[in-house]
């Protein structure tokens, strides 16, 4: 049962992340658009008003608003955003690749459980880092008494500010070294990928399955497990992409194809990829990382389910939560949507 309940909370909650991920390239540029535009016609309206162009000043945007400090703060995370792609666009990947593919077993492991560590503190520090320069921002917009304390207000926002880009540009360097170290393994032939997956879920395994959780704990845990098998499934994705671009315009298959979508035509001309080649190089990667993460979770919470003695019907309780966060129900709501719900049922079925 609990592999079944985990697996379903698993869905729901990629699904989730799998948002939250969209939301990045889709409604925050959308969003940061939006925004300037309101900034821009605000400004237009005040010069306009100071020149005597208008007799009506534009109150629409209150620049004093925590309504407003969000939006600028979605402003700068795209522009942190950009400048850290910009910084990475500059690191040569295939050097990059090639040097972390030399190493010996035991330096990959190394490297690779240290950036499993830096991620998790990176992802911490981040959040605390984001919320606060939301607040910083709104506490500098604010009308103060004193120019002494509105300076200093405006010095902490830019502190704040700085710190989320460093923030942002280490952390995605984290995060690029760790596909490449993940690729460079994929991509060995001395079985360093089967070794790295065993001897870092050992230590999870080692580390979880006899402690003794509350249940706020464990869900605290399960959202843990989420975002790692989320990231786990990206990273593998971009590993996929790139290996069969790879495989695709090599010499060896097709020297006169370049474009990537060439690939579908590949696989119908006299020249297509055996399948030998694509399991061995795209598929078979895939498969032992996604299906050793779903192992040891498997094995990881059925421990701490039996030691714990929790009910895999807990499952349920968890994705409920997730779901209320999601559309940020409170517990009022919820007994007024379940009520609406029983009476809907009630005069459909009489």
């Amino acid at each position: 049962m609990v592999p079944w309940e985990i697996e379903k909370l698993m869905v729901l909650g990629m699904a989730i992340c799998t948002n939250a991920l969209l939301k990045v390239f889709v409604d925050l540029p959308a969003d940061c658009f939006i925004t300037l535009k309101s900034i821009i016609k605000m400004m237009w309206f005040k010069i306009a008003f100071a020149l005597n162009f208008t007799s009506k000043q534009h109150n629409s945007l209150d620049y004093r608003s925590w309504t407003f400090s969000t939006q600028l703060a979605q402003v700068y995370k795209f522009i942190i955003i950009i400048i850290s792609l910009i910084i990475l666009s500059g690191i040569d990947s295939s050097r990059a690749y090639h040097i972390i593919r030399a190493q010996s077993a035991l330096k990959l492991y190394f490297i690779f459980s240290s950036l499993e560590l830096i991620d998790k503190l990176c992802a911490s520090f981040g959040l605390d880092v984001i919320d606060s320069l939301e607040y910083s921002i709104f506490q500098a917009l604010q009308d103060h008494e004193s120019y002494n304390t509105k300076l200093t207000s405006f010095v902490y926002a830019s502190i704040h500010g700085v710190l989320a880009l460093l923030y942002m540009i280490i952390h995605s360097s984290v995060l690029y070294i760790q596909v490449l170290s993940l690729n460079a393994a994929a991509n060995s032939h001395s079985q360093q990928l089967l070794s790295l997956l065993i001897s870092n879920q050992f230590v999870e395994l080692k580390g979880n399955i006899l402690k003794k959780f509350e249940k706020e704990n464990f869900f605290q845990l399960t959202c843990g497990d989420i975002t790692e098998r989320f990231q786990q499934s990206v990273f593998m994705m971009l590993i996929f992409i790139q290996n069969l671009f790879e495989l695709t315009n090599s010499e060896i298959i097709l020297p006169s194809e370049t474009s990537y979508f060439k690939y579908l035509f590949s696989l119908v001309s006299e020249k297509f990829i055996p399948f030998s080649l694509l399991a061995d190089r795209v598929i078979l990667p895939i498969f032992m990382v996604i299906g050793t993460e779903m192992l040891v979770d498997w094995i990881k919470h059925a421990f701490i389910a039996k030691y714990n003695w929790f009910r895999p019907q807990l499952y349920s309780r968890y994705a409920d939560i997730l779901c209320r966060d999601l559309v940020g129900a409170t517990p009022e709501e919820d007994s007024i949507y379940a009520e609406a719900f029983l009476n809907t049922v009630f005069f459909h079925t009489h």
